[in-house]
């Protein structure tokens, strides 16, 4: 879902941008979340926490085999 999401954003983006309309995107901007910055979301890398498995709603936990609010399948076999 992330990777759609991010690929339909560019796309709509580059179509604004083709197209000149700097007003409309400078208004998206204008609302962006204030936290977020270009498609990056990561909480580690935003200083929220040192270690993925803090985040609780991270897929690390689940390969650290700890509970976690996400289902992740780890077992392919």
């Amino acid at each position: 879902m992330k990777r759609f999401k991010i690929f339909t954003e560019h796309q709509i983006v580059d179509n604004l941008e083709s197209r000149g309309s700097q007003t409309l995107l400078r208004q998206l901007q204008t609302h962006k979340r204030h936290h977020k910055t270009e498609s990056d979301n990561n909480p580690v890398k935003r200083g929220c926490m040192d270690d993925p498995i803090h985040w609780r709603y991270s897929s690390a936990r689940n390969y650290a085999r700890l509970p976690g609010l996400v289902d992740v399948v780890t077992d392919w076999g």
